[in-house]
């Protein structure tokens, strides 16, 4: 037996023509096939590519408004206050915006014999220019005002001392970030043992993923100091980072018709979560000064990753509870205990040197199902 099936499918964001959209448009194919290669064993594999289109908020980002005191007179006399305000609005126009892709590949194997189902899939999948945030500077002029003369009973005359200039800073949505991820699933269903009436349902992942951020970094942490700066470094890139996590998944389900009862009861396990950040330059390649004009650096060699400290958290355990039981009326009752053992340990992880508690708190409950025939 073979089974194939295929698609495409065509995207047009924001259309100008029939095959020409403002933010880009893609073709994205999709190839599944399925071959038994043995009586209930099948060998399959897929390819294929997926665009997701952006947000609105990414495409036509909000303006930015910042409101800059060029002077401030705070007489005791409320008649006699004044304050200048300028505002400048930034409008952080998006027009190099576009779609992004994700390209996936797997390849796996079924089995369905003597009662027993299980699958085994491993995958590879690449997404390129999906979105990220960039801080980017601004730089903006504005009058600072001197006091010329303080009447009684009215605000002060002022006049323009100077002209002066502000260094901000506004986020952005940029195409900037490269996600590479690639791991095996695994699923397995038993025959319910027939003696307590029990089947068990056993699932595992393994996934390793690296995210990169290409867009060029501006370190504008320097700007928020009690004095403004000359100039903003750029560096390569903001970083990333790695992480590994394999986790399984046990489930016992026991039935008693008698009672019309079904009892589950899931133990998850995660043996293995670490993450690690890295830069990918710690020398800057540029600065923008005073005057907002960006000068990079001509001729620097490509700077290596600087990988930082990884984490690497202990095993952890998770235990799950569920009762449903089924009322001759139709109607079915449900009570579930989530983490069962109130089990939530701290972790230090010495990358950010702050501690953070694993597992979701203790949380129950019941649920009433019925159903209108």
């Amino acid at each position: 037996n073979f089974l194939a099936q295929a698609g495409v499918r065509f995207d047009n964001i924001q259309p100008r023509g029939v095959f020409d959209g403002a933010f880009g448009s893609a073709l994205s194919p999709r190839l599944n096939l399925t071959l038994e290669i043995l009586d209930g064993i099948w060998l399959r594999g897929g390819y294929g590519v997926t665009v997701k289109s952006p947000t609105l908020s990414q495409l036509f980002p909000d303006r930015k408004y910042f409101d800059l005191v060029g002077f401030n007179y705070f007489a005791p006399n409320p008649a006699e206050r004044l304050v200048m305000i300028t505002t400048r609005v930034v409008e952080p126009k998006n027009p190099n915006a576009r779609y992004f892709s994700a390209t996936k590949s797997e390849i796996g194997v079924d089995l369905s014999i003597g009662g027993m189902s299980a699958n085994v899939v491993a995958f590879r999948e690449n997404t390129a220019g999906a979105f990220g945030i960039n801080r980017l500077p601004v730089v903006l002029t504005y009058p600072r005002f001197r006091l010329v003369s303080a009447p009684a009973g009215r605000p002060p005359e002022i006049a323009v001392a100077a002209i002066d200039t502000f260094i901000g800073a506004y986020d952005m949505p940029v195409n900037s970030r490269d996600i590479f991820s690639e791991g095996i699933e695994l699923t397995l269903d038993l025959p319910e043992w027939s003696v307590v009436r029990t089947s068990l349902n056993l699932t595992g992942a393994y996934l390793r993923s690296r995210v990169i951020d290409n867009s060029l970094f501006f370190n504008t942490d320097v700007i928020f100091g009690t004095t403004p700066p000359n100039r903003i470094d750029v560096f390569q890139s903001g970083g990333g980072r790695e992480s590994q996590l394999l986790t399984t998944s046990l489930r016992f389900i026991t039935r008693i018709p008698e009672l019309s009862m079904v009892i589950s009861l899931l133990a998850q396990t995660i043996w293995i979560e670490t993450d690690r950040p890295f830069n990918r330059g710690n020398q800057p390649i540029g600065f923008v000064d005073r005057q907002g004009n960006l000068n990079l650096i001509a001729d620097l060699p490509p700077q290596q990753p600087q990988p930082g400290l990884e984490s690497q958290r202990p095993i952890l355990w998770l235990f799950n509870a569920r009762l449903t039981k089924e009322l001759p009326s139709g109607i079915r009752f449900a009570f579930f205990v989530n983490n069962a053992l109130a089990d939530r340990p701290l972790f230090f992880n010495p990358a950010t040197r702050q501690s953070t508690q694993r597992n979701p708190t203790l949380f129950f409950g019941a649920e009433v199902f019925y159903s209108f025939q």
